[in-house]
């Protein structure tokens, strides 16, 4: 929140190659999911909707959504976004 607030960032997430956990755990981990994009946005909250939509759409479903609702109502950003691919 701290480094967003009143600052005009931008939001890049690199899709690729995803596992299941997180890829500061010191495990050896395989893709459950490979290359579903690039995502990006001035809106931190939007394009982690983004990313979270297109990873259920290459079937695979992470937690996350309660943290992107909470993100939004204290004004991080919205969950709704549109999305262009190029």
């Amino acid at each position: 929140y701290a480094a967003h607030k009143g600052k005009k960032n931008i939001y890049l997430n690199f899709a690729m190659s995803v596992t299941k956990g997180c890829d500061c755990e010191p495990l050896p981990m395989r893709a459950c999911i490979e290359d579903i994009g690039i995502f990006a946005s001035v809106d931190p909250v939007a394009v982690d909707q983004a990313c979270l939509d297109a990873a259920e759409k290459a079937g695979r479903k992470f937690k996350g959504g309660e943290q992107l609702a909470y993100a939004e109502k204290i004004g991080l950003g919205s969950r709704k976004y549109e999305l262009i691919e190029i």
